[in-house]
């Protein structure tokens, strides 16, 4: 009996990604009988006449979802009108206090999140004011993922593979989870299941993966790779660039908060517990308890972020005047990436991220981070971090003195710390196995064509690999797809 179950792909990976994905969704569907593909939009043609690509798509129907334009307006037309009222709520009603409301349904909880998310994306000045033409912009953009989403359903699709779970692939995210389809992500060359209630990410393993790599031999090699790390050498892009840092010289500045990219998304995974909604409300709030601080602090911008296309400086320039009404204060200084991470976690004392990768460092080197939203190490350990319930409790934790006790790691939570770094960064990534580098908004065409060249020679050289790898994912208990390292570990 012919398998009329489908596999959606969206359009949202980059090129390097299709690439390496291919093979793996080819082991997926073989695995479990699958001979039809949807992709969102057509593969770009570069891609597409590839005689990898060509050999493994011969093998299955090809459904491109927008291939009928005329067809896809009408239906979407006729989606906008029975859904006005639901799109009149949004355009008119839904504000910031609205989405964070945790009182809303799982869904609606999702979609709030996502025009949200796709609206602040879409400023593209230095303002911190919501527009309400981006907006309306933005409310479109979802409406249309939540209508191709709700058609896919309808084509018997059991699985889609979304390249992100932020901006508009979480409306998709969204109807896919209430028609109980499986939505597998990517994040870091990684891909990993999500679940239908909650959010997970790529790095939220479960213990008893971790278990197995907690031993002397795994130790060695963690400590190792972290004593690279922090020259530089690590396999994580930004580390490269935060831990070498343009000038060397001693600071003095023992409170470190790690700022993120503004209009990046905080919503990888939508935490009810934090305290702040988004980056913007974190450091206003942020800035605003520090009014009242007697000790320095330095807020250090992040590594990427004009690759990313984005003036930093001036975003939170805007914030601190709002706080500030245009007064310097003596305490706070920012900085642009003039002083190394190394340099900065070597003397720091206390750290603060939203929930970025620096919450991990800071563990590394003894020190228990204030976070605000859900990291890899809460999910291993409560114990290992400092996460706010309230805006007292986050001002207590500023204000108090740096010194304190409270923000000192064991020695055994050290070890941990550089342990789950390590897996992160050489067991949990195909890194290895794909070559690729990560791909900026502001990244060159040069460097982009490079990458494409260098991915399509590791999946010539690691094809059997990828194709084993879907093939393994397929299995209900297997919820990441993990480096070649993982399955040569486990076999010893």
């Amino acid at each position: 009996m012919l398998n009329t179950k489908k596999i959606f792909i969206n359009t949202d990976f980059t090129n390097s990604q299709l690439l390496w994905l291919i093979p793996i969704i080819h082991g997926y569907a073989l695995e479990k009988k699958i001979n039809c593909l949807i992709f969102k939009n057509n593969i770009p043609n570069h891609i597409y006449k590839n005689k990898i690509i060509q050999n493994i798509l011969s093998n299955y129907k090809i459904i491109i979802f927008t291939e009928n334009k005329f067809l896809i307006f009408y239906l979407y037309f006729l989606f906008l009108i029975k859904n006005i009222s639901y799109h009149f709520f949004l355009i008119f009603f839904l504000n910031k206090k609205k989405v964070f409301n945790k009182n809303n349904d799982w869904y609606n909880y999702q979609i709030f999140h996502s025009v949200y998310d796709t609206t602040n994306l879409h400023t593209k000045t230095s303002s911190i004011i919501i527009n309400f033409i981006n907006k309306l912009k933005s409310i479109f953009i979802i409406s249309y993922n939540i209508f191709v989403a709700e058609n896919v359903c309808k084509k018997k699709v059991t699985t889609a593979f979304i390249s992100h779970s932020v901006y508009s692939g979480r409306a998709l995210l969204a109807v896919f989870r209430k028609n109980k389809v499986l939505v597998i992500n990517q994040a870091f060359d990684s891909l990993y299941k999500q679940q239908n209630n909650f959010d997970v990410t790529w790095n939220f393993y479960e213990k008893k993966i971790l278990s197995k790599f907690f031993n002397t031999n795994y130790i060695i090699k963690s400590n190792l790779y972290w004593n690279n790390r922090i020259k530089g050498k690590g396999i994580y892009e930004d580390s490269q660039t935060a831990f070498l840092g343009k000038t060397k010289r001693v600071i003095t500045y023992k409170n470190v908060v790690f700022l993120h990219i503004f209009k990046d998304s905080p919503f990888n995974v939508l935490d009810k517990n934090r305290i702040f909604i988004d980056y913007f409300e974190w450091i206003y709030w942020t800035l605003k308890i520090l009014q009242n601080t007697n000790e320095d602090w330095i807020f250090k911008e992040h590594p990427s972020c004009k690759e990313w296309g984005e003036n930093s400086l001036k975003i939170f320039n805007n914030i601190y005047n709002k706080v500030f009404n245009f007064r310097r204060s003596p305490h706070i200084r920012y900085d642009q990436h003039k002083i190394s991470n190394n340099e900065v976690f070597s003397s720091a004392k206390r750290i603060i991220t939203f929930c970025g990768t620096s919450h991990l460092e800071s563990a590394c080197f003894g020190i228990k981070p204030i976070i605000i939203s859900k990291t890899c190490l809460e999910n291993y350990d409560k114990n290992m971090i400092i996460k706010p319930k309230n805006l007292n409790e986050y001002r207590k934790y500023l204000l108090i003195n740096s010194n304190s006790r409270i923000f000192k790691l064991k020695n055994k939570e050290i070890t941990k710390s550089k342990l789950i770094l390590f897996f992160n960064e050489k067991i949990g990534t195909l890194k290895k196995q794909t070559g690729s580098v990560f791909e900026y908004r502001k990244t060159s065409k040069k460097i982009l064509s490079h990458n494409l060249k260098k991915v399509l020679f590791n999946i010539q050289k690691n094809y059997n690999f990828f194709i084993k790898t879907g093939k393994l994912l397929s299995n209900t208990d297997n919820k990441n797809t993990f480096s070649k390292l993982f399955y040569y570990s486990s076999r010893k």
